[in-house]
Order: structure tokens, then sequence, then C-alpha cells
């Protein structure tokens, strides 16, 4: 059964409620604040991680390019170093080839000349017949 309270008693709890309920209020608003606060900070982390990665993911993208600028000098490098060996194995065909008709014109030039000797050696040294000298008094023969 409820007790029955005097007016001053009435307003007395009605006051120590509503100190209570401004009181609760009052810490509501502390930790809204606190809430507030905490997610500011929290975005501020956020937002220094993100300038942490973003400075990270600038760098990588610094080596890649430096990294792409080697390997395109490496390319050009390579292109340059074939194209040299081209022109020096042509350079070195054609020389081979001018060497390869020099040498078939001195075989040429010997076998003439092997040919001319060879007629000449037959001429001086073939057998001659024997011929009779002694219708003459002289002796045959060389």
């Amino acid at each position: 059964m409820p007790q029955s309270m005097t007016a001053f008693e009435f307003e007395y709890q009605t006051e120590v409620v509503e100190q209570r309920i401004r009181g609760l209020k009052y810490e509501q608003t502390l930790c809204d604040e606190q809430i507030e606060t905490n997610k500011l900070t929290a975005k501020k982390i956020d937002v220094e991680a993100s300038k942490e990665l973003i400075r990270r993911s600038q760098l990588q993208l610094d080596k890649a390019k430096l990294d792409n600028d080697i390997l395109e000098q490496k390319v050009i490098q390579t292109t340059d170093n074939l194209s040299f060996e081209k022109a020096m194995t042509l350079i070195n065909r054609e020389s081979l080839m001018v060497q390869g008709k020099d040498a078939v014109l001195k075989l040429q030039q010997a076998k003439i000349d092997f040919e001319k000797n060879n007629k000449l050696f037959q001429l001086k040294y073939r057998n001659v017949p024997q011929i009779e000298f002694n219708s003459l008094g002289l002796s045959g023969g060389r």
C-alpha cells in the first residue's frame, strides 16, 4: 500500500529525481561529447593512416616508374647492341664475300698460270722423236 507523503516530501523527491535526471542528462551530454571526440580522433587516425597509405603507394609508383625507366633503357641498349651486331654481321658477311671472290679469282689465275706453265713444260720437256742425223755425219739424240 502506498504511503502518503506530504507536499514537501513530494516536492523534495521530485526535485531529487529532477536533479538526478539533469545529472544523467549532463553525463549523457559528456558521453556524447566524448563519443564525438573519439569519432574525431578515429577520423584523424584514419586520415593519417590514409596519408601513410597514399605515401607508400606514391613511393611504390615512383619505384615502378624508375624500374620502368631502367627497363626501357635496357631495352634501348639491347636494341642498339642488336643493331650493332646485325651491322657487324653484315659487314663481316660482305668482307667474307669479298675475300671469297678474291680467293676464287686468285684460284682461277693460279689455274690459268698452271695451265700455261704446264703447256710450256710439256713443250720444253716433251719426248722429242729421235732424228737420224747419220746422213749428215752427226750422232742422233739430244
